[in-house]
């Protein structure tokens, strides 16, 4: 039976609309901050003069009579880019605060599922006369690592690139009538049950071909080790309370280098460094509000790539997780770290990614009415886990809209559920860009936890002897963003690096202002001078791989 659509979605592309709901939204995306007033119309323009390299943009998600499957990607045949970039200007200065705000009523609510499911929102008026785009795509549409390939696409590599190529007129296909609409589903079901189980049983005999004796019984222990703990529900924690839909969004960033120092000081990857800070920052805070972390430990859900590289720049959701225990009563760094790192290496050595994706791919063999009923009906009686911590590797050269230096790109993930928090880091350009999202009904304060992060990653430093490690960048002729890194000389020492945060609360009085205070004094060492950027794809191809956290 011929197609009549481009593609059906997965079973786990599809779980993200049957479990949305108005209080959990299951949208991700990303402040991202920009030099200079980026000019809105010519903006959109030019994203239209991409779109075709991203057909699902203009496909909206059409759900199948009696839900006798799973949804398929349908060209919308109202298709106008102007609902999906509207412009929003903010009101005099355009701080933090305000902008904040702004942010946190945009990435709140469901998507239209009338029109494709994504969202950039175009902010004029900052301070320092900067932008600011809003992206939201919703996660049935990609993933974290997938959505590289969006930003390559709505971004530039260049600071004045050639004009795109203008492609044909877009001509949306014809509507499916309801029947034929079914029949292609019952056919695509039949064809679904036969593809799992053989995919199934084609990995199972991958894995038993990577494993010897050794790694076979370090995967048993690794199972024996974390799927009881699985079975039985972690503790609660102080956000994770029912979620009420509204959003609280809180950024910050630290310096590349320096979480790379201090993994090579204290053991690990840098994904155990981002944990271990996370952790002791968690702990804290439910010190503060009055929970006891004595023998506490939090379940952090950690997304893991499982995508090949042949379908790097493909969209859909190629992900598996690996379920890591953070012990909270740890208050020293380092021990917090040992434990950490011997957690996340049991798993790995176990594969009990891959293990995990096998079994959530067979959940395909479950027919859809059931799937979407389930999601239906979904509640939570106890999180499964504590909290979401993804670090999805970016580039590490600046990347440009309309010559607009693009300076700062903080993600966002999905909070619901009983899920009140959850956090996503982004490498970028020499930075570690995080997100911590919140529901305001479980987490109203989440600025404290972000304050203590940062907090828990400086002392960190000073438990690895790490010095304060600010980028080298080039001078830009655009004016300079107050909330990116200072742009200092091949010839300047080594400074501070400055940090921006954003907060619709008043900073509290330990905090230091985190756009005015000037970097600190040279220090005897001199910082390393930059190499030339290389300007063949080889060269960005090497950057990009810097910033895998393996």
């Amino acid at each position: 039976m011929a197609r009549h659509h481009s593609g059906r979605l997965t079973t786990t592309d599809a779980s993200f609309l049957y479990f949305e709901r108005d209080d959990s939204p299951m949208h991700i995306g990303a402040v991202c901050i920009l030099e200079g007033e980026l000019p809105h119309d010519e903006y959109m323009a030019r994203v239209a003069a991409k779109l075709p390299r991203l057909p699902r943009f203009r496909e909206r998600a059409v759900m199948v009579p009696f839900f006798a499957g799973h949804p398929t990607w349908e060209t919308d045949p109202e298709f106008d880019i102007r609902h999906h970039m509207p412009l929003h200007r903010l009101p005099s200065p355009g701080s933090e605060a305000q902008l904040q705000v702004k942010v946190n009523e945009l990435i709140a609510g469901m998507m239209d599922r009338r029109r494709p499911l994504w969202e950039l929102h175009v902010i004029v008026g900052l301070e320092g006369g900067r932008s600011a785009l809003v992206s939201k795509v919703h996660h049935a549409m990609v993933d974290g690592v997938g959505g590289n390939a969006i930003m390559l696409t709505l971004f530039d590599l260049e600071r004045d690139p050639p004009a795109p190529k203008l492609e044909d007129e877009y001509e949306p296909t014809t509507p499916l009538d309801p029947a034929r609409r079914l029949a292609e589903a019952m056919w695509d079901n039949a064809r679904t049950n036969i593809d799992v189980w053989a995919e199934y049983f084609r990995k199972l005999t991958e894995l038993g071909r990577g494993l010897d004796r050794s790694r076979i019984e370090a995967s048993f222990a690794a199972l024996a080790e974390g799927v009881p703990d699985l079975l039985v529900p972690p503790r609660r924690l102080v956000f994770n309370r029912r979620c009420t839909g509204g959003r609280r969004f809180v950024w910050t960033r630290v310096s590349f280098a320096e979480a790379r120092a201090v993994r090579s000081a204290l053991g690990g990857t840098v994904n155990d460094v981002m944990l271990t800070v996370l952790g002791g920052a968690v702990g804290r805070f439910c010190r503060e509000h009055g929970q006891k972390t004595d023998g506490l430990s939090m379940r952090v859900m950690v997304p893991v790539n499982v995508r090949p590289d042949t379908q790097a720049a493909d969209l859909g959701n190629l992900v598996s997780v690996l379920p890591v225990q953070v012990p909270l009563h740890l208050e020293d760094h380092e021990q917090r770290l040992r434990a950490v790192r011997a957690t996340t290496r049991t798993l790995k050595d176990g594969r009990v990614a891959d293990g995990v994706s096998m079994v959530v791919n067979l959940a395909g063999a479950v027919p859809a009415p059931l799937q979407a009923a389930f999601g239906a009906i979904a509640t939570s009686p106890f999180p499964v886990f504590n909290i979401v911590c993804t670090n999805v590797p970016g580039p590490q050269i600046p990347l440009y809209a309309l010559g607009h230096r693009l300076v700062a790109y903080y993600p966002h993930v999905p909070v619901g559920y009983d899920l009140g928090v959850t956090t996503a880091i982004f490498s970028y350009d020499q930075q570690l860009f995080v997100g911590i999202n919140s529901d305001t009904g479980a987490c109203p304060d989440v600025d404290v936890l972000r304050d203590l992060f940062d907090q828990c990653f400086a002392e960190m430093k000073e438990a690895a002897g790490v010095p304060a490690m600010g980028a080298v960048e080039l001078r830009s002729s655009q004016p300079s963003c107050p909330d990116a890194p200072s742009e200092p000389s091949q010839t300047t020492k080594r400074a501070r690096p400055r940090r921006e945060r954003a907060s619709a609360a008043k900073p509290s009085p330990s905090r230091k202002p985190p756009l005015s205070k000037k970097a600190g004094g040279p220090s005897k060492k001199a910082a390393p001078t930059k190499k030339a950027a290389p300007t063949k794809k080889a060269g960005r191809a090497r950057r990009t791989a810097e910033a895998k956290t393996e």
